[in-house]
């Protein structure tokens, strides 16, 4: 039979179904209403128009007729018998679970005797699937959605049990939403009315996430009618956002286009809005990308939720987006998701989705091309949300599907075939100019044609949007091609080396042109100048190599890592996790091994003069506190900086990309709280050489205190440069404590942390 074309609208593809549905019961109570009772060709009531949908009618068209076979007639046919007569009711050789649970179902209710062991060496590859399936049977609860179109119709005012209807706020092919009073407990609450069937209670009883309407509870009443009662969210959906977007000026949206949209809808309800709100304040000063930015970046967290409860959504769009009064989107309306851990929810079951929002792939099981919906993933979650936050963006939606108010298979092949070709210039173009950073980046990861070149998952999705709305963090994780820092990316060893050798070089040179003339001049000349060139090249020598080779030894795990990284090579868990925390460390280990050089030749200079031309030579104490004085502010001197220069780099170019897309890494975040604490007292310590160096020329009794004085002058003038620097790491670690902490993006313009 061809049943014409399907029509686009959402909710029309499940009524489009219960439509067929019903013309098979009719066709099934004419015969009933006439007999001898003879069932009515099941194969006369099957559309064609794309193969998964006619699958789905197979499925549903089944159910009736085992319904109405084991009700009225004698005349029963065992699910192998419905298999033979239409092989593609079977997915791989498997028998869809719900037609088994319904036929254990009727035959329970109609006093068959019957054991889940005949259905084991019926079914034996799918042992587990029938346990699971029967242990949770209720003879009174059907899969079947002949049912649906026969809920019960009510009207504001009307009172159904514990609940006063008092305005609708929405109507579907599975049922209608009211806003409605619980009287027992007086409190307002979205109460839905269905008929007796799908799982959508048992998959919002699994999420509990700010961000995801709250079911309370469900009621079932005779005959087969369903009230599930649910948080009652006042402002509207996102549709509603769409509509007043498409009629303002780009120039004229903002944040407050959000909060004007939801007051609209409370005034229509009779509610007020908020009058002391956080959230409403952020949102009033962000701009239209911002805001879409942070409402996408909620969604994400909700999706990453369910997710993580084996929960898909699959039917994304404005108007399963509830908003509330603050500004805070909630993802509603379940109803055809797939839930892996609800026994029965079989892909026929479950499937559906908006056409004008569904990912490629979901189109292309849709027509048949694709093995099953089960096939699909979290994934095609994300492509659906990324059409939505487009679409809200821009008001209108990337992809354009002239269908003429219908939709046959060639149409749907046609959407199909622009969502694989991708994203074109022409729609990029149409983007607000004023987008934040990277969010084209994002949209375009999210509407990429192939899954796997798509973002990964929800929570790398509310990761990445929350960054655009944090420049400063961003420019740190995702830093230009382009410039000193790229270069500095690129070539780490000549950067890390300089970073630890030129402070102790610089102070080097002023230690050295101190103690030549503090100390040689009062040596036979031509001696002590031998002595001291020889022991600059040998201690230096030894000194400079021992430190580089020790440094290198040190870096090279890390930059190695980053390296693999960056060339984007599997590098996760325990290895990465040592391997940034080491990061972290690296500017305290070049420090201490300056300050032991430093503190070592400080002793080691004025013991070899001494051993080299004996005590004749006048080589006293005074010469030994004369090297170490020096050799302390210069150590200092080296230390510090090459702590700063060489934290610098590792934190702001290397540590970013050795960072994972998980949100939440707390040993990270408190190691980068230990560097800051370490940063802090680096700077104080930069800062304290000049009045070190004031303390120590009354205790050496020299003749040039000027350069003494001198080499504290130059601390200050490098403890300023160094407090700088240090501010710009403080700067480093706060972004990247955000980016590796679990937060709620301001509410107030703050980062929160959530511990």
């Amino acid at each position: 039979m061809t049943t014409g074309n399907v029509h686009a609208d959402p909710t029309v593809l499940v009524a489009h179904l219960t439509a067929c549905i019903d013309r098979f019961a009719a066709a099934w109570q004419a015969r009933l209403d006439a007999p001898p009772v003879e069932p009515p060709d099941l194969a006369e009531f099957l559309p064609d128009d794309t193969a998964l949908f006619r699958r789905m009618a197979l499925l549903e068209l089944v159910k009736v007729d085992l319904d109405r076979r084991w009700r009225h007639t004698n005349r029963r046919l065992a699910l192998e018998g419905y298999a033979a007569r239409f092989p593609e009711l079977l997915d791989d050789g498997r028998m869809p679970g719900d037609l088994i649970y319904e036929e254990f179902r009727l035959r329970a209710l109609h006093g068959d005797r019957v054991e889940p062991e005949e259905y084991f060496a019926r079914f034996p590859a799918q042992q587990d699937e029938i346990r699971a399936l029967l242990s949770n049977m209720n003879t009174e609860h059907t899969t079947s959605l002949s049912i649906v179109s026969r809920a019960v119709e009510h009207k504001p005012g009307d009172v159904i049990d514990d609940f006063l209807l008092i305005a609708q706020l929405g109507r579907g092919a599975f049922g209608s939403v009211f806003q409605a009073r619980q009287q027992s407990l007086g409190r307002m609450v979205a109460l839905k009315i269905t008929a007796d069937s799908g799982f959508e209670s048992h998959t919002l009883a699994q999420l509990d996430h700010p961000n995801i309407v709250r079911v309370f509870d469900q009621r079932q009443l005779p005959p087969q009618l369903r009230l599930m009662y649910m948080q009652y969210i006042g402002g509207g959906t996102l549709r509603d956002v769409v509509e007043w977007v498409r009629k303002t000026p780009v120039e004229l949206r903002c944040g407050a286009l959000l909060l004007e949209t939801i007051d609209e809808q409370l005034k229509a309800r009779g509610e007020s809005p908020p009058t002391d709100s956080r959230t409403r304040r952020y949102l009033a000063r962000l701009s239209w990308p911002e805001a879409v930015c942070w409402l996408g970046a909620r969604l994400a967290a909700a999706l990453d939720h369910a997710h993580g409860q084996g929960v898909l959504h699959r039917d994304l769009k404005p108007a399963n987006v509830l908003l509330a009064a603050d500004g805070s989107p909630k993802l509603a309306d379940f109803n055809i998701s797939s839930c892996e851990l609800v026994p029965g929810a079989t892909a026929g079951a479950f499937f559906g989705g908006s056409l004008a929002y569904m990912s490629p792939e979901q189109l292309e099981v849709f027509l048949g091309h694709s093995a099953t919906a089960a096939s699909l993933d979290a994934r095609s979650d994300l492509f659906s949300l990324g059409i939505l936050l487009w679409e809200l963006l821009n008001g209108e939606r990337p992809f354009i599907d002239e269908i003429n108010g219908e939709l046959t298979s060639r149409a749907l092949r046609e959407m199909s075939s622009r969502r694989w070709q991708g994203l074109t210039e022409a729609a990029l173009a149409r983007l607000p100019a004023n987008c934040p950073a990277g969010m084209v980046d994002v949209l375009r990861a999210c509407l990429e044609s192939s899954p796997p070149r798509r973002m990964a998952s929800a929570a790398q999705l509310q990761r990445e949007l929350d960054l655009c709305l944090k420049a400063d963090v961003r420019s740190l994780l995702r830093p230009s091609g382009q410039g000193g820092l790229a270069w500095m990316r690129r070539h780490p060893w000549p950067v890390l080396i300089l970073a630890g050798l030129l402070p102790n070089v610089a102070a080097s040179a002023l230690n050295i042109s101190y103690n030549y003339r503090e100390i040689l001049r009062h040596l036979p000349h031509d001696a002590a100048v031998a002595v001291f060139q020889k022991q600059l090249l040998i201690i230096n020598s030894l000194a400079y190599a021992f430190g580089v080779g020790l440094v290198i030894a040190l870096c090279l795990p890390v930059i190695e890592a980053a390296r693999r990284r960056a060339n984007r090579r599997d590098l996760k868990g325990g290895p990465l996790l040592r391997w940034r925390l080491r990061s972290l460390l690296l500017g305290d280990y070049v420090a201490v091994l300056t300050v032991v050089e430093w503190s070592v030749s400080g002793v080691v200079f004025p013991t070899w003069f001494r051993m080299a031309l004996g005590s004749e030579i006048g080589i006293d104490s005074s010469h030994f506190i004369h090297f170490i004085a020096s050799q302390l502010v210069c150590g200092m001197l080296a230390a510090t900086w090459s702590f700063f220069l060489v934290t610098w780099y590792l934190i702001v170019v290397v540590t970013p990309t050795l960072l994972e897309n998980e949100r939440d890494d707390e040993t990270m975040w408190l190691a980068l709280a230990r560097l800051s604490w370490r940063n802090s007292v680096y700077a104080r310590l930069s800062l304290a050489v000049v009045p070190i160096a004031v303390i120590v020329v009354p205790l050496v009794h020299t003749e040039s205190r000027g350069v003494f004085v001198g080499l504290g002058l130059v601390g200050l003038l490098a403890a300023a440069l160094g407090y700088a620097l240090a501010r710009q790491i403080q700067q480093a670690i706060t972004s990247l404590q955000t980016a590796v902490s679990v937060e709620d993006l301001p509410t107030d313009g703050s980062v929160t942390r959530s511990r």
